[in-house]
């Protein structure tokens, strides 16, 4: 008898055949150290009138598929496994009609393990074994169900040697009626409508955030339309489909597409690549893997100190990770970010000075080899203060253009030049269902560069009150904080706004929003709001 398991990577409401379970959550994303415990919760609810639904708990790895889902896979079958770090209690258990229950889960991290690690706490549904029927007995063939739904683990081992690296490795354009899985969005939109696919390899160690958009351009670099892509995580060895679907039609001829993906790296992921469109047909030159050049980048940041008219120099090297040829040049751009912390289109950036030099500019590499550069400085008596560059390196093989590059963050002047002032303010405070949405804001008011670290906290206010006659003073207690890092330096005289989701069952009252700016060398920055939240159910 052949026997068919059917895994169901779900929403956090849903129903399966004759059950109607919900469980929350369906994922658990988590920052930790080296040699740490940490510990989170599973509740699954019953919402059937009257089945009890038994179930049985185990361990699985997740491996994610070409259209972002995470499929789960047997226990320390990948090489970013958590299985074997990760408990769960009970291992089995029963959920009686409109009741809820709960699986503790406990994950011990070892020491010696860096970046990403990943698991899935599988809920497998117990049902009774149906007799088989003498056609399936005669035939040897039968079918049985196992109904299983499960919540993903997200480890992000806090290391210094943690490695995102994501490649945009092709371009695609279908119609929307060549792709399947798009049924229901093809019934409301029409069987013209155009996929832009652009797909990115992770070939990091750890889980990467993508998000990123599309441009088509004419030959002559004239933008006719921007595209934004999906976003979601990758995970490390993942190639994964990030869309964009339009009903806009393109004329026959021949566009350049550019692919900009930001994903938290030094720069984002680039390419570029001619496509081809005749009649009802789209030929993109990257449908292979292969053919897209793969080039990293070592290190990503360039940190250099110098005094006005003095020489200083250091090295940066590029390696072919890919499977041909490449072709690569070199160019030197100022480094320009905006309000979010992404870098803005070269175009808009203007011209570096002459005082900063790459040797060489161009140069061939092979498949699996490296090269390093000379980066070379001598600012001009004039110049004082952080100086910011964008290194970037474009390699071109078979018409194809794929960019990567470093910043150079250099230092003009004496240590005792160097200053280093913040300032910070909450721009946005909004309640919502799920807890508290704050928008903050950062200012670099010194003279040089610096990584933000903040962390924002909640504090329920706990009015003035007397018990057995002693009055207590007005006090507070923390109820909720989460911190933040900024993935790229931010640069004198600029802003960076951190979006911040507070999760947080919120009832009516008074509460304090505190925020806190770490920097290295500084002293901390603090501020403080006072909020009232009214709940008008409570009212």
């Amino acid at each position: 008898m052949r026997k068919i398991t059917a895994v169901l990577i779900l929403s956090m409401c849903m129903m399966i055949f004759s059950f109607n379970i919900r469980i929350d959550p369906i994922l658990i994303s988590k920052v930790v150290g080296q040699g740490e415990k940490t510990s989170a919760s599973i509740f699954i609810e019953n919402a059937d009138e009257f089945e009890t639904i038994n179930f049985e708990v185990s361990i699985m790895d997740i491996v994610q598929n070409r259209e972002g889902g995470y499929v789960v896979a047997p226990a320390g079958s990948t090489d970013y496994s958590a299985a074997k770090w990760t408990k769960v209690t009970p291992a089995k258990f029963s959920v009686q009609p409109k009741r809820s229950a709960k699986v503790d889960v406990e994950i011990n991290v070892p020491r010696g393990v860096i970046g990403g690690r990943y698991a899935a706490v599988v809920l497998k549904i117990v049902t009774k074994k149906e007799e088989l029927t003498g056609m399936e007995e005669a035939t040897g063939f039968g079918v049985l169900l196992d109904y299983q739904i499960a919540s993903f683990i997200e480890l992000n081992i806090d290391s210094l040697r943690k490695r995102p690296e994501l490649y945009v490795t092709g371009l695609s354009l279908r119609k929307i009626s060549e792709i399947p899985s798009l049924a229901e969005v093809q019934n409301i939109i029409g069987p013209n409508a155009n996929v832009f696919a652009v797909t990115v390899l992770n070939k990091g160690n750890v889980h990467v955030q993508a998000h990123g958009e599309l441009t088509i351009k004419t030959k002559d670099n004239r933008t006719l339309a921007k595209f934004p892509m999906g976003s979601g995580n990758i995970l490390p060895g993942a190639e994964v489909e990030l869309r964009s679907i339009t009903t806009r039609q393109f004329p026959e001829g021949s566009y350049i597409a550019r692919a900009v993906v930001n994903y938290g790296g030094y720069r984002p992921a680039i390419l570029e690549a001619e496509l081809n469109i005749v009649k009802d047909e789209a030929v993109s030159k990257t449908q292979k893997q292969s053919e897209a050049p793969l080039i990293f980048v070592e290190p990503g940041n360039i940190e250099l100190k110098c005094l006005p008219g003095a020489f200083r120099s250091t090295t940066v090297e590029i390696f072919n990770r890919g499977n041909q040829t490449v072709n690569i040049s070199a160019s030197v751009y100022p480094l320009v970010y905006d309000l979010e912390g992404e870098l803005v289109p070269t175009e808009t950036r203007g011209q570096a000075p002459s005082w900063i030099e790459i040797s060489p500019t161009s140069f061939q590499l092979k498949p699996n080899q490296s090269r390093k550069l000379r980066i070379s400085v001598r600012p001009s008596e004039d110049v004082k203060g952080g100086q910011y560059f964008d290194l970037s390196f474009v390699a071109t093989a078979e018409d194809l253009k794929s960019e990567q590059g470093a910043n150079l963050l250099v230092f003009v002047g004496k240590d005792e030049e160097m200053i280093q002032r913040a300032s910070m303010q909450f721009t946005k405070v909004v309640p919502t269902e799920e807890g508290l949405e704050v928008d903050l804001v950062v200012n670099n008011e010194g003279n040089m560069h610096f990584s933000p670290s903040i962390s924002v906290g909640l504090e329920r206010i706990i009015p003035e009150r007397e018990e057995g006659g002693i009055v207590y003073p007005e006090s507070s207690e923390r109820i909720v904080s989460a911190s933040y890092k900024a993935d790229n330096p931010m640069l004198p005289g600029t802003q960076r706004l951190f979006m911040v989701g507070l999760n947080v069952d919120l009832k009516s009252g008074e509460y304090v929003l505190i925020a806190r700016l770490d920097l290295q060398n500084m002293e901390q920055v603090m501020i403080r709001e006072r909020i009232r939240i009214e709940r008008g159910e409570e009212q």
